[in-house]
């Protein structure tokens, strides 16, 4: 085989490698739950967005990125991703880390999750140890909150579908509340948001 058939065959190759465009969307979800909601730039904030795909079978993650807070308001992400590679084994997933501004972090309980503990948030120079304040009932100002997450297919010929939508029925729903700062997972199969106490990055599976 002469060095142009090699350069054909590559580029036949290339050409045929599939690809997925997704758009992760978060915002408060009130249209069930009246109560769930918070202002637009309360001091419960979603700070870091991770949209992850894994394998179907062994959840081992085969891409994951990150996105900063939005930074007009405080409960809400749009971001895009690209998946290069056949999606039949693969679903998607999302972590996200929630903080505090530090007017009320000082009142919190200790950090959950150590990834959180250096963050900057926009509208500050940093976040304040928690744990230093006096009035622990200020602890839950501006929560709790509930999510509807939207994971929408970017459709090649224009338009979206959706993919994967996660919201809830009711107010009862308690692991869909999120009541503080902390990473969390969404759980796929039944769109409870799971708190986790290790770091995204120090993980290779999806769990």
């Amino acid at each position: 085989m002469n060095f142009y058939s090699i350069s054909l065959s590559l580029v036949t190759l290339i050409g045929l490698v599939e690809s997925a465009k997704f758009r992760f969307r978060i915002h408060r979800d009130t249209k069930n739950c009246a109560a769930a909601g918070s202002a637009p730039m309360s001091s419960l904030r979603i700070r870091r967005v991770r949209p992850v795909f894994f394998n179907k079978n062994t959840r081992l993650i085969l891409k994951m990125t990150r996105y900063k807070q939005h930074s007009a308001n405080a409960i809400r992400a749009s971001v895009t991703e690209e998946f290069n590679g056949d999606m039949t084994n693969v679903s998607i997933g999302i972590y996200f880390g929630i903080v505090r501004s530090s007017k009320f972090r000082s009142n919190e309980s200790p950090t959950s999750n150590h990834r959180l503990e250096g963050e900057i948030l926009t509208d500050e120079s940093a976040t304040v140890k928690p744990g230093t304040g006096s009035d622990f009932s200020e602890m839950y100002h501006d929560a709790p909150i509930m999510l509807k997450l939207q994971i929408l297919e970017l459709i090649k010929t224009g338009g979206e579908k959706v993919h994967s939508l996660f919201t809830a029925n009711s107010c009862s729903e308690s692991k869909k509340w999120i009541a503080n700062e902390g990473y969390y997972r969404l759980d796929i199969t039944n769109g409870n948001y799971i708190p986790i106490y290790y770091d995204p990055l120090e993980t290779d599976f999806y769990y």
